[in-house]
């Protein structure tokens, strides 16, 4: 029962004005990339008109987009984590007089690398 309280709740809370102007702006930017993206199916697939399969295939591919987003944010920080670790402890053996790496910087800096580059590509 208190998830229904939460609910009702919730659904009285009032957007404050700025918000309420960024809220529209992200569902117009949504619906906008939704519509543009049902439309070249619909010219793919060499249709009159936009249909309903269009703007579900359509809605797929553009969740699908912002999934695959995440990951490469997500891969991107993972990364520069990694790669962040590579550089302090080359610093650190190069500062104490060792001349070889550790298998583990060697390892772990290239994966940081790639996972740089997974991000930002």
């Amino acid at each position: 029962m208190s998830f229904f309280r939460g609910v009702a709740g919730a659904s009285k809370k009032r957007f404050h004005p700025q918000a309420a102007d960024e809220f529209v702006q992200n569902v117009l930017e949504f619906a906008s990339a939704l519509a543009l993206q049902a439309k070249l199916f619909a010219f793919e697939r060499g249709d009159n008109e936009v249909q309903s399969t269009h703007v579900r295939d359509a809605l797929k591919m553009v969740n699908q987009n912002r999934a695959e987003t995440w990951k490469k944010k997500l891969g991107a920080v993972l990364g520069l984590i990694l790669f962040g670790s590579f550089a302090n402890g080359l610093v650190a053996q190069l500062s104490a007089g060792s001349n070889s790496i550790s298998i583990v910087n060697a390892i772990v800096g290239p994966i940081g690398a790639l996972l740089i580059l997974y991000g930002v590509t």
